[in-house]
């Protein structure tokens, strides 16, 4: 028996000793957390059958096929300065794991497939199916299945590199699987990629063009043949100035005012019919004033000579008319001709650009034709743009599990997981365990605690620890002057049963008859191991009706338990008269029975806590009956009690 432990100062330590105290308190869930743990790890190290993982590696380069249509390039110039788009490296994921694979794939495992051997789980999976916990599918059908749930192609990050790994409880068959899925997705590939009618289309496109084309080329060859060379630029200029002259003399004609046709521009002067006349009139005046100046106006030949220019006059002007009308025809003429040659003009440009665009078109679909040929070529070659970088080999080793990295991960965790689980139950312990929980949270004074009992220790040392405690508890009663010459009566009682209240109350009987006094035991519950089969009770027989028995040792033995009720108080007052203690048994105060009834026929209280046993609620509702129907609440003592934190290093922290 140890005194009641004192609460350490407050200090900065305080919350580390809270923990360290969970740790030594729970330390058995700890260790067991820690095994379990650990030993399921070995197991699985052990016993577990291996996994074996095969792997294979695929870039995923720029080609003619990964391509969008509007960059692709109209020669064979390379593509690798084209990117690789992540939504490319997603299609070329999506056609790994189609179905057309996985169906060739499982057709090649099944032609190599040896009889299928009958273990454990083969009858398991069959007797799922057969309780439709799995359906029942065609061997193959289940295969592809499997196989696309298995397989995992993952790409790399960063790169263009798309990883395969499958993983199966056969070395062999993980091997043939990935080698045989590379296999087929290469051929599935070009299938998807490949146009069969692209190149039909394209030679047809070309046959079509270049029939348009030849027709065209004739067309202009006939057009140039028909227009001189078909320079009509050269022609079109000629004319225009052409028309530019003759609509500048037939202006000049129409501004000359009236009565001075002689002084016509020399533009209209270049016609010989009219410079003629124009030169005849100005012979004439000339002669005129030569005459005037030898003769006089007056004279004979004056006149004659101003007869001569009057008709040279009118032959000018009628020159001049004829001229003018001339010159109209020719300017509607000429522009007549302007717009014939602009209208041939604008059909050879047409015809000309025409043979253009065919002949660029022509020159495209030969090129996307020979093109379409060469990858056809290719695609019967299965020369993709995709690389394999790795090949699938035998796995050397399992790829699960691995003895030491469990072990290892056993121990990383297992310690951390030990303690979490020790301080996690401890944080959801809601029962009582130290006498710091008694006193703190329930607020009852302890009289006496007694440690929790080794494996090893025998059953005198044990009742030698209860009594001890007795005598504490007998002693602090005697300190307050609760106990005089007069018989007194203290009920023991605990919360509920088996928390060790009617063997503390046999010890405290046993200890107050050690001290001379006449003592009596009343037992209204179950009578406590320690009075089975004693030496010193051997004497002790059952009384019917609660008469009493004499035992050894000055105790005297009462098993009420099967006492009316209306008789207890009666026989409690006579014994009170005749005993000078009466130690009263009680029954539990909580759980539905009548203990707390007894608790106020008796001077002092004292209820008994299993530390570990009753639960905080449980234990708080029997201190408060305790202090409502008791006349006087000793306290409480505390069994079971949880080694506190060695020595050492509690003082240490």
């Amino acid at each position: 028996m140890q005194p009641p432990e004192s609460s350490p100062a407050p200090g900065r330590n305080d919350s580390v000793r809270q923990v360290v105290r969970a740790l030594f308190a729970f330390r058995f869930t700890a260790l067991w957390f820690f095994v379990v743990f650990f030993g399921v790890l070995l197991l699985i190290g052990y016993f577990f059958p291996p996994i074996w993982q095969a792997r294979a590696t695929i870039l995923v380069k720029a080609g003619r096929e990964l391509l969008p249509q509007s960059i692709l390039p109209t020669t064979m110039s390379p593509v690798s300065n084209i990117p690789t788009t992540a939504e490319t490296v997603n299609s070329e994921i999506s056609i790994l794991t189609s179905r057309p694979v996985l169906e060739k794939v499982v057709d090649r495992l099944l032609a190599e497939q040896e009889k299928e051997a009958d273990n454990f789980l083969t009858r398991f999976q069959e007797w799922c199916r057969s309780v439709k916990l799995l359906p029942r599918l065609e061997k193959r059908e289940n295969m592809i299945l499997t196989l696309g749930e298995k397989i995992e192609p993952e790409p790399l990050p960063m790169t263009n590199v798309i990883e395969v790994t499958y993983a199966s409880f056969n070395g062999k068959n993980a091997w043939k699987t990935v080698d045989y899925l590379v296999d087929a997705y290469l051929k599935q590939r070009s299938l998807v990629h490949s146009n069969p009618t692209a190149l039909r289309f394209f030679e047809t496109e070309v046959a079509r063009i270049r029939a348009q084309l030849d027709e065209v080329t004739a067309k202009l060859t006939a057009f140039r043949v028909a227009n001189d060379g078909g320079d009509l630029t050269l022609k079109r200029t000629l004319l225009l100035q052409e028309l530019t002259s003759t609509e500048s003399q037939r202006r000049a004609l129409d501004q000359l005012p009236e009565g001075a046709e002689e002084l016509a521009s020399a533009s209209v002067a270049d016609n010989p019919t009219v410079a003629e006349s124009r030169r005849r009139l100005l012979d004439l005046r000339l002669q005129l004033a030569t005459l005037i100046q030898q003769f006089g106006a007056q004279a004979r030949e004056v006149e004659g000579v101003r007869s001569q220019i009057a008709v040279a006059l009118q032959d000018l002007r009628e020159q001049l008319g004829r001229l003018r009308t001339v010159l109209a025809a020719a300017e509607t003429q000429l522009r007549n001709e302007l717009r014939a040659a602009e209208a041939r003009r604008a059909e050879y440009d047409a015809l000309v650009n025409e043979e253009a665009r065919l002949r660029s078109g022509y020159e495209l679909y030969r090129q996307k034709a020979e093109e379409e040929r060469i990858w056809q070529q290719m695609d019967s070659d299965h020369i993709v743009s995709v690389r394999v970088l790795e090949r699938p080999t035998l796995p050397a080793k399992p790829w699960f599990p691995n003895a030491f990295i469990l072990a290892l991960l056993g121990i990383v965790l297992g310690v951390p997981g030990a303690i979490t689980a020790a301080l996690l139950r401890a944080w959801l312990a809601g029962r009582v365990a130290t006498v710091q929980d008694v006193e703190e949270k329930l607020g009852v004074p302890v009289l006496a605690s007694l440690a929790r009992p080794r494996l090893w220790h025998g059953k005198r040392r044990r009742s030698a620890a209860m009594g001890d405690a007795a005598r504490v508890v007998l002693a602090s009663l005697e300190r307050q002057a609760r106990l005089g010459d007069a018989a007194r009566v203290v009920h023991v009682a605990a919360a509920s049963r088996r928390e060790g209240a009617a063997a503390f109350a046999a010890a405290l009987a046993r200890a107050a008859a050690g001290g001379g006094r006449d003592v009596a035991l009343l037992l209204l519950g179950e009578r406590p191991d320690s009075l089975r089969g004693d030496g010193e009770l051997d004497a002790a027989a059952l009384l019917e009706q609660g008469k009493a028995v004499e035992g050894a040792r000055g105790v005297v033995l009462f098993d009420l338990a099967r006492c009316p009720l209306a008789e207890l108080p009666q026989a409690l007052e006579q014994l009170r008269e005749s005993k000078s203690l009466v130690v009263v048994a009680g029954t539990p105060l909580c759980g539905g029975g009548d203990g707390a009834r007894f608790v106020g026929m008796a001077d002092v209280a004292l209820l008994v806590l299993g530390a570990g046993h009753v639960h905080f609620e449980v234990a708080r509702r029997a201190a408060e009956l305790m202090r409502r129907e008791a006349r006087q609440f000793a306290g409480a003592v505390l069994t079971g009690r949880p080694e506190p934190v060695p020595g050492l290093l509690y003082r240490w922290i």
